[in-house]
C-alpha cells in the first residue's frame, strides 16, 4: 500500500508537473505567440472598430 502512495505521490508531483511544463513550453513559443498576438491584434481593431460605430472612444 505504501509502495503504490509513493507511486502516486511520485507521479503527481514531479511527471504530471513535468508534463504541464512542456505543454506551456509548447504553447508559448515564437509561432503560436505571433500567432496569438496577431489575433489579439485583429480582435481589438474589430472590438475597437465597435466601440467607434457606438460613440465611445477607445481605450490606448
Amino acid at each position: 500500500m505504501a509502495a503504490a502512495v509513493v507511486a502516486l505521490y511520485r507521479l503527481i508531483s514531479y511527471w504530471a508537473v513535468l508534463a504541464v511544463g512542456w505543454v506551456a513550453w509548447l504553447l508559448l513559443r515564437d509561432g503560436v505567440r505571433a500567432r496569438l498576438a496577431t489575433a489579439g491584434r485583429w480582435l481589438l481593431g474589430v472590438v475597437g472598430r465597435h466601440e467607434d460605430e457606438a460613440g465611445v472612444r477607445p481605450v490606448g
